[in-house]
């Protein structure tokens, strides 16, 4: 995906000395070339990665509303086809409209909230002439990033933190909070970053700079989300089928070839499976690769799974149009992982285990000419969401008592014991409750996290990183003490995930744009609207998941998730 850049000065200083720096810094995000707009003191950029067929068209930024705003973007829309509709675009011409030119016929038409009618991974920049104002916009939940500061009279903004570092006077200090917060795992607000002058714009959000003020604004709250009833079991299956198979099909427009993530999950499976049917129908193939173990472990792991290639196989084979691929990453060590990482992205990230893999696969993307990855990282608390830890204490918790008691009739079934089902299901969970409890009133005064963390007492007293956990009311992953849809929003973070900024950064840095369909807007309102008692059923976890079928009569549930207020082509207005 392209990326965008830009500054204001409040000081009536020219912007084109801090604009070139910024280019230079960003100038891997362009790989198809840079374009910019100047103003009064005021620039907007766009570093422009041409990752569908329409973005040859692209031509960023552009003027809108008779000359008097100025707009960037770096998009790709998975609800074109509506949105030209809306605009009387005819069918011939549409394959030479580009999703920026799309957004910038949004904001023509509803201005700053065309954000309710956007679906796909995207963010822009528009200048308004007239009022002197900039305003910025992420997308509800993809994998985009978007990162300001302002300082010395000047407010900036870009995809890549490159971009803001490159600005005299910028990012000198280390941000404390935030180290402290990644050597905790707290996962505080989504805004601040490791340096103290940067913010991340988190998703779902719009920010306003006028006269020197800053605001943002949430527009969109996954948590908000409406509960949901259909008739049967079969119908949330074959609807949630629907929309999953939706929302792959809308991330394979590309103009290079597409390539998957397949692990032995239910996730990146359901993806490479779904998006391999729609390749089939337009007679190509998908690549698939799956990571692999350069060494055999000396014993096999009683609690995972040591090499990920036999079941990926098994699944690649069943779907028949996957050409399937190892990686062993033999060429990479961990450290080099880290380092590459910290290259690209210029700050730490979480799960830096996994960077050296990452790098690996995202080095042999872009040798092999692969312009897009599909991944299915989101999936674990939406489209596979286990239903939650302790399902039957949280089902009571909930008053759910016709689904706690299914879990427990299923526990009993599985131990082959009522007494140890009422054990494990009941009476554990019930006393880690009253354990935490306790716990807490006599070490009131003692921090939350895991003594093995690496933080020094010096940097907790200096941010009253304890009184900050406290008001937050942040004790640890107490998972025993929250409902199911409380563990599942503990997972999805909305408004606070690094992980779309991270992908889009990482993309970048190897020209290949990193799509995740249970990522989609439409899937995760269907899965956090859903009764919890779909997603464990008898016995399974992940029920949906489980039970969605290859061939899902898609027409036949569409009225459905209409009525339910998840259309497949439309985005939800308003919320």
């Amino acid at each position: 995906m392209s990326g965008i850049y830009g500054l204001v000065r409040l000081d009536q200083t020219p912007a084109a000395t801090d604009f070139a720096s910024m280019k230079r810094a960003l100038e891997h995000w362009g790989p198809n070339g840079h374009s910019s707009w100047f103003g009064d003191s005021v620039v907007l950029g766009q570093a422009l990665l041409r990752s569908t067929p329409e973005a040859s068209f692209e031509l960023m930024p552009a003027l809108a509303c008779g000359n008097t705003v100025c707009l960037t973007a770096a998009a790709r829309l998975d609800n074109r086809d509506e949105l030209c509709d809306t605009f009387g675009i005819d069918s011939s011409d549409r394959a030479r409209v580009s999703d920026g030119r799309l957004i910038l016929l949004a904001f023509e038409r509803w201005g700053q909230a065309c954000v309710h009618r956007l679906l796909g991974d995207w963010s822009f920049a528009v200048w308004n002439r007239q009022t002197q104002s900039l305003f910025l916009a992420r997308d509800h939940y993809g994998n985009t990033g978007l990162h300001y500061c302002f300082k010395n009279n000047r407010f900036a903004f870009s995809s890549g933190i490159e971009g803001l570092l490159a600005l005299e006077g910028v990012g000198a200090q280390a941000n404390g909070q935030k180290i402290a917060e990644l050597l905790i795992l707290w996962a505080c607000d989504g805004v601040g970053t490791f340096y103290k002058d940067i913010f991340r714009l988190p998703p779902a959000h719009t920010l306003s700079f006028q006269n020197g003020v800053v605001k943002t604004e949430r527009y969109w709250k996954l948590e908000d989300t409406r509960s949901f009833r259909l008739r049967s079991d079969a119908e949330y299956v074959e609807a949630f089928q629907a929309i999953l198979r939706t929302a792959v099909k809308s991330r394979l427009r590309s103009n290079r070839p597409v390539a998957s993530t397949l692990s032995a999950g239910l996730d990146s499976g359901a993806v490479t499976a779904l998006a391999a049917e729609a390749l089939r129908e337009r007679n190509d193939t998908l690549t698939a690769f799956t990571s692999v173990p350069v060494h055999a472990p000396d014993r096999p792991s009683q609690h995972g799974l040591d090499d990920e290639w036999g079941l990926a196989n098994q699944t690649a084979t069943w779907i028949k149009n996957v050409s399937h691929l190892p990686l062993d990453a033999a060429t990479w060590t961990p450290l080099a992982g880290v380092r590459k990482s910290m290259g690209i992205l210029q700050e730490p990230e979480f799960a830096t285990a996994n960077s050296y893999w990452v790098q690996a696969l995202l080095s042999e993307l872009q040798s092999q000419g692969f312009g897009v990855l599909l991944t299915g990282q989101c999936g674990n608390f939406a489209a596979s969401w286990s239903g939650g830890t302790y399902r039957t204490w949280t089902a009571l918790g909930a008053g759910a008592f016709g689904h706690a008691l299914d879990q427990f009739v299923s526990g009993a079934s599985q131990r082959q014991s009522y007494t140890r089902a009422l054990l494990a299901e009941i009476m554990k969970p019930a006393w880690l409750t009253a354990d935490a409890g306790l716990k807490r009133l006599r070490r009131a005064n003692q921090p939350p996290w895991d003594k093995s963390s690496a933080i020094s007492e010096s940097l907790v007293q200096r941010i009253g990183l304890l009184e900050q956990t406290r008001a937050a009311k942040w004790f640890g992953l107490e998972l025993f003490l929250m409902n199911a849809r409380q563990q599942q929003a503990l997972g999805l973070m909305p408004a606070i995930t690094p992980i779309g900024a991270i992908w889009h950064s990482l993309g970048a840095g190897y020209g290949i744009e990193v799509r995740d369909p249970t990522m989609d807007k439409r899937l995760l309102e269907f899965c956090v609207g859903a009764p919890q008692s779909q997603f464990s059923r008898g016995g399974h976890d992940r029920f949906l998941m489980r039970h969605a079928k290859p061939a899902a009569r898609i027409g036949a549930v569409e009225h459905q998730t209409r009525r339910a207020g998840f259309g497949l082509g439309a985005a939800s207005v308003g919320e």
